[in-house]
């Protein structure tokens, strides 16, 4: 009943907004789409008593990789600092619209969601079993691991410390918009996972 009653005053103020206009409209209106739609935290939660991952408001500081330019995104550090070791979940149900090598993101994917909202999850170690461009993918998928791939040709990794860049896009935003608020939001919504000892 609370959800529902959550869904319909989201659904009231984007009426509202709607009547307003303007880009405070676009805004309201993307923030409004990512709360309801965005239902758990992109990384998961060591629960073996293990493993710790941090993130801060990182969004619009400096970058100089390929030109100068503002960071795009939330960066989510594994505190190890082990690539592959900690899994990326897709915060929302979509389809993956990107996968791939990017020469910045590295190993990338961009899921564009039900409600026209475009995740974007970079710097990867690998991607999971059954995750391709087209894929629909639900709330909570495996989308694959964090790693520290990027910053130059395919393959590149060990360029800066493992971790997950997590941005959001709209479809009529050029920019990404700023994924703090909704990070925090979701921190105590990760999905646990006890890491598997690797066999050599």
């Amino acid at each position: 009943m609370k959800q529902r009653m959550e869904v319909i005053l989201v659904l009231l103020l984007a009426v509202v907004i709607t009547l307003l206009g303007g880009p405070l409209n676009e805004l309201a209106i993307f923030r409004c789409t990512v709360e309801r739609e965005a239902v758990c935290f992109p990384v998961g939660k060591d629960v073996s008593g293990g493993q710790e991952i941090f993130f801060e408001d990182s969004f619009g500081e400096a970058r100089s990789f390929g030109g100068e330019r503002q960071h795009e995104g939330c960066d989510i550090i594994a505190g190890n600092n082990k690539p592959g070791y900690f899994p990326v979940f897709s915060v929302c149900e979509g389809i993956v619209e990107n996968i791939g090598w990017l020469k910045l993101g590295g190993y990338r994917i961009g899921i564009r969601s039900t409600g026209g909202i475009y995740y974007y999850y970079a710097h990867l170690d690998s991607y999971a079993e059954g995750i391709s461009q087209g894929a629909r993918v639900e709330a909570g998928t495996l989308l694959g691991f964090m790693g520290d791939s990027g910053y130059g040709e395919e393959g590149t990794r060990g360029q800066f410390p493992v971790h997950l860049h997590f941005g959001i896009y709209t479809g009529t935003m050029e920019k990404g918009q700023n994924p703090f608020w909704i990070l925090k939001r979701l921190k105590n919504k990760q999905i646990a996972f006890i890491p598997v000892p690797v066999v050599k």
